[in-house]
């Protein structure tokens, strides 16, 4: 345990509550914790999915897509370590077997899938959390890379720099590009993506449908198609791109990509490897 979490366990836990909820009203994406955003309330067995992702693949897309159709859940990044402490604040509980057994009620389908969507940094304190194990584990798993790690890279960085996740934020800083930066995130994207591949082939021993961003974008009728029979081939709807959505363009990392590729190093070419193989 982290001496930041060792300080919060020993805060009451309304002060505790307060700060979650504090720190919710501050969130990129207030929104997912919302009821507004829950599904019926379902009380029947559950069907665990993982959606397996790097930053800046997409998932955010994905996610809203699938919730859209409401069949298969909402997937969000309910194991990322600040939202489970407003998701505890919300439903006031203090462990995680009581926080998912509130959250598969609210934000499973009506045939019980319930989706996690997790990077690699966020699921792996979890792997073998009693827990899930308790919901059965995960049944299936979505892998979404994007192929493109020289954009991803640059995504990532501007996205660290301005704190806008997600179309819908505001900018909390100008961005300024970096070299070294963006080869960082890089690294940190392929090292996810090596860590997922030995889960999947080592650990995992369930189905597998991979997803690549690029495909997505231009065919998202297709890869929603594919998702639905991978779950439910006999699902009454399938995911449809959200309104809420968009894809982040024109922005400077568009420059920010002609710079880089003018900068590359001879040592950092692996960069332009594509990352669906």
């Amino acid at each position: 345990m982290t001496i930041r979490k060792q300080i919060a366990a020993r805060l009451p836990e309304r002060l505790r509550h307060l700060l979650a909820r504090r720190r919710m009203a501050s969130h990129a994406y207030p929104e997912q914790f919302a009821e507004a955003a829950d599904l019926a309330e379902y009380a029947g067995p559950t069907r665990l999915y993982l959606v397996a992702t790097t930053p800046r693949c997409g998932s955010h897309f994905f996610g809203h897509a699938v919730a859209e159709c409401r069949h298969f859940g909402f997937p969000l990044e309910y194991l990322n370590s600040g939202n489970m402490a407003v998701w505890h604040a919300r439903f006031g509980t203090s462990d995680t077997a009581s926080l998912f057994s509130q959250l598969v009620r609210h934000r499973s389908g009506p045939t019980g899938w319930f989706g996690i969507k997790a990077h690699w940094n966020q699921f792996a304190p979890h792997e073998g959390d009693v827990a899930l194990q308790e919901l059965g584990g995960f049944e299936r798993a979505v892998w979404i890379r994007r192929r493109d790690l020289a954009g991803q890279a640059i995504s990532y960085e501007r996205a660290a720099q301005t704190g806008q996740w997600i179309s819908s934020a505001p900018q909390k800083a100008q961005a300024r590009y970096d070299y070294a930066a963006i080869v960082k995130r890089a690294r940190d994207v392929r090292a996810q993506n090596d860590a997922w591949r030995a889960f999947f082939a080592d650990r995992f021993g369930r189905p597998v449908l991979h997803v690549v961003y690029e495909d997505m974008m231009a065919d998202p009728a297709r890869i929603f198609g594919e998702f639905t029979g991978f779950l439910d081939p006999n699902s009454p709807t399938r995911p449809v791109a959200s309104p809420r959505t968009q894809r982040q363009s024109g922005t400077p990392g568009d420059d920010w990509r002609q710079r880089f590729l003018a900068d590359l190093r001879q040592q950092d070419r692996w960069i332009l490897d594509p990352q669906d193989a």
